[in-house]
C-alpha cells in the first residue's frame, strides 16, 4: 500500500469525498478504500457476557523463555499506580502464560513484574472479546544497555523506554508507520529485524515475529502523548496518552 497519496482533504461523511482515489471518510479525512477497510474497525462486541478472557505470553526478549517470578496485575486507566488492580496473575507454573478473566469492555493497562525490568502494557481500545494476545517480551537492565549501545544512545535509568505498534483491524502490526512524541523529546529508533536502528524512519513489519515496533529511549517520566502516522508526512491515525515510569518498559499497542 502506498501511504504517500492515501488521503485528500477533510470531511465529515463519505458523500464529501468525491475523488476515485479517496472516496471514503475516515478520521475526518477522505481516504482510499484500502485505508478505510484496513483501519475503520468495528467495535461490535463478539462476546455478550459480563466477563471476557484475556491472555498473553511473557518471554525474555533475547532467550524467548519465561522470566522468573512473574506477577501481572490488570489496572484501570484511572488507577495509574495500580493501587486497586482488577485482577492479578501469579505465574506459579513458571510458563509465562498470563491469563485473566476481566469485565467486558476493560480498558487500562497490565503491570508486569518479574526478575527483569517492570513492563507496562497499555490497551488502547476496550477488550470486548476473548483474546490470546501475542508474546510480551521483557528486558533486563543489561539488555536495555545492549540495545542502547546498538542504537548509539546512552540509557538514563531515571527515564523510561517506550515501544509502540499500530495494529489494524485484523490485529496485525503495520509497517510504514511513523511514531511521534507530542510536545516532548526522546531518542527515537525503529526495530528492523529485531535490531534497533536510529536511521530507519518508519516501522518495518517482521513476519517471523509478527511485530512492527517503533520506540523512544530516555522518555521523561510522566504523562506522554504518542502519535501515529501513515508514512513520514501522511495521515494521522491517532494519539494515545500513557504514563511513563523511570527505568520501566512501556508497550503501547495502538488501535484506532
Amino acid at each position: 500500500m502506498s501511504n504517500a497519496a492515501a488521503h485528500e482533504g477533510p470531511c465529515e461523511a463519505d458523500k464529501e469525498c468525491t475523488t476515485a482515489a479517496a472516496p471514503r471518510c475516515w478520521n475526518k479525512q477522505c481516504v482510499s478504500n484500502e485505508i478505510a477497510n484496513r483501519w475503520s474497525c468495528s467495535d461490535e462486541q463478539t462476546v455478550r457476557s459480563a466477563t471476557i478472557r484475556y491472555g498473553f505470553h511473557v518471554v525474555d526478549f533475547l532467550s524467548r523463555e519465561p522470566p522468573d517470578n512473574v506477577v501481572v496485575r490488570a489496572c484501570r486507566n484511572n488507577d495509574v499506580d495500580c493501587a486497586e488492580p482488577v485482577a492479578t496473575f501469579i505465574d506459579t507454573d513458571k510458563t509465562g502464560h498470563a491469563q485473566f478473566e476481566l469485565p467486558t469492555g476493560f480498558l487500562g493497562f497490565f503491570e508486569v513484574k518479574s526478575d527483569s525490568l517492570t513492563i507496562l502494557l497499555y490497551v488502547t481500545k476496550p477488550i470486548s472479546r476473548n483474546t490470546l494476545n501475542r508474546d510480551l517480551p521483557v528486558l533486563t537492565s543489561d539488555t536495555v544497555q545492549l540495545l542502547s549501545s546498538l542504537v548509539g544512545y546512552p540509557y538514563d535509568a531515571a527515564k523510561g523506554l517506550a515501544l509502540l505498534e499500530a495494529l489494524d483491524c485484523s490485529d496485525t502490526p503495520a509497517g510504514g508507520i511513523k511514531f511521534e512524541i507530542v510536545g516532548g523529546t526522546a531518542d527515537q529508533f525503529y526495530l528492523v529485524d529485531q535490531v534497533p536502528s536510529r536511521d530507519a524512519k518508519l516501522t518495518a513489519y517482521d513476519a517471523t515475529n509478527n511485530t512492527a515496533n517503533g520506540g523512544f529511549l530516555n522518555v521523561m517520566p510522566g504523562f506522554v502523548a504518542f502519535r501515529a502516522r501513515l508514512g513520514e508526512d501522511g495521515l494521522e491515525l491517532g494519539t494515545f496518552n500513557a504514563r511513563i515510569r523511570p527505568n520501566t518498559i512501556t508497550f503501547i499497542d495502538m488501535h484506532f
